[in-house]
């Protein structure tokens, strides 16, 4: 939780071959207050932050060095907000899998790809494909974040937000 350990991912995909590893984000999804803290910085104003409410606590908040929730004191003003309880949602998504709460808590990742295909309209099944190959022992691990997967983005489809925030279709590069 502290702003030492923070890892991040990128994932790159447009109508046409990338050969860069690009410019800022347009989205930044935060699962947790250290996370928005060190990466804000990159993202360019009007750009997409997707918060994980449920981590944004009084605990969390003072690791990362924030006295007040930036959620909620406006000083995200300059970036479209969409703040969701990402923690909750995934584990209602995967609780009939008998998993650990720590595994649980681990398919988060897949809940937001799930929102974020949702987002910019991609394909999930090469998604889904992989985690079936990656998980063929664990079964129950493969999905569980299928499960996850098809919830972030059931709840893209769902969600009340405003025009600002609507899906975007992204063709598929035509990579030879």
């Amino acid at each position: 939780g502290t702003t030492f350990g923070v890892s991040a991912f990128q994932i790159h995909f447009g109508s046409r071959e990338i050969r860069t590893a690009g410019d800022a984000p347009d989205v930044l999804v935060a699962l947790n207050p250290a996370a928005l803290k060190v990466s804000i910085k990159d993202l360019d104003k009007g750009g997409l932050v997707i918060a994980d409410t449920g981590a944004f606590t009084d605990r969390n908040l003072k690791k990362a060095g924030y006295e007040k929730n930036p959620i909620e004191d406006d000083s995200l003003g300059n970036y479209r907000v969409i703040p969701i309880d990402i923690t909750k949602a995934t584990l209602e998504a995967v609780k009939d899998f008998g998993l650990s709460q720590k595994e649980a808590v681990r398919c988060k990742n897949m809940w937001t790809l799930g929102l974020i295909y949702w987002l910019y309209d991609r394909d999930r099944q090469p998604t889904i494909n992989w985690l079936n190959d990656k998980f063929k022992s664990r079964p129950e691990i493969s999905k569980s974040n299928i499960s996850a997967l098809n919830a972030g983005h059931a709840y893209g489809e769902t969600m009340e937000i405003s025009g600002d925030h609507s899906a975007y279709t992204v063709s598929e590069a035509n990579i030879m």
